[in-house]
């Protein structure tokens, strides 16, 4: 599960090197030395990844990552950015919860890109497996389980509970649904329904509890059932 990287870097060699490593690591990475034409990549491609590296002087860095978070559609996608210690940028340290994590800043975008590729494994380890509600989801061996029972599933309904365990306080209409389905493959609204049907037959031929709620009127969302896994 690879991450669609986007990296942002002023400093053209550096950007160059980054990418190169990115790349050679399996990473699906491209980058951009103008800010203004990474907003227009973002908005089109939605990464689920961003390397901030230099800006032009004319940006601010809060004001541009702030932007860099509205664009993002997915709640999940990740902005690293880097530490300028030794430039003007190091009294903005008060920015820094802004961002996912903070790389140090190197003179070698090798090692820029080889920090930035150990942070992206550690999440995506980190986001193959969600536990909320009693319910825990793991991407890599696609099985759902809890309450002492274990399915398999497929890659439509873990785009599905991946959804509501990630925000389980949200009621998430058919749209929203269909859209969490289709970047695995094309669904039409209609589809919704069925896939909900089929994700709770086989958790109830599997020993589990219904995984999701309807909201009638509304939509679904995780069932609250008292328990929660660590």
């Amino acid at each position: 599960m690879h991450d669609k990287i986007l990296v942002i870097d002023a400093v053209e060699h550096r950007l160059r090197e980054t990418v190169t490593v990115m790349q050679s690591r399996g990473f699906p990475a491209c980058g951009t030395a103008s800010a203004d034409e990474a907003v227009g990549v973002i908005a089109h491609d939605q990464p689920n990844c961003i390397v901030l590296g230099d800006l032009p002087v004319r940006w601010n860095r809060r004001s541009y990552c702030e932007l860099l978070r509205r664009l993002l559609s997915d709640p999940h996608a990740r902005i690293f950015t880097v530490n300028e210690a030794d430039t003007e940028n190091a009294g903005e340290r008060w920015f820094q919860p802004l961002f996912d994590d903070v790389l140090p800043c190197t003179s070698s975008g090798y090692c820029l890109g080889e920090i930035a590729v150990t942070l992206l494994i550690a999440y995506q380890r980190h986001k193959a497996r969600l536990s909320h509600g009693g319910f825990s989801l793991d991407m890599e061996d696609m099985r759902l389980s809890g309450f002492g029972a274990s399915i398999s599933i497929n890659p439509q309904i873990a785009a599905i509970m991946t959804l509501l365990m990630s925000t389980p306080e949200i009621i998430h209409d058919r749209d929203e649904i269909r859209q969490a389905i289709a970047r695995n493959r094309p669904v039409q609204a209609r589809s919704v329904d069925v896939y909900i049907k089929r994700l709770r037959s086989i958790a109830k031929s599997g020993g589990l509890p219904n995984p999701v709620e309807t909201i009638h009127g509304r939509g679904y969302r995780l069932p609250h059932y008292g328990l929660a896994l660590g």
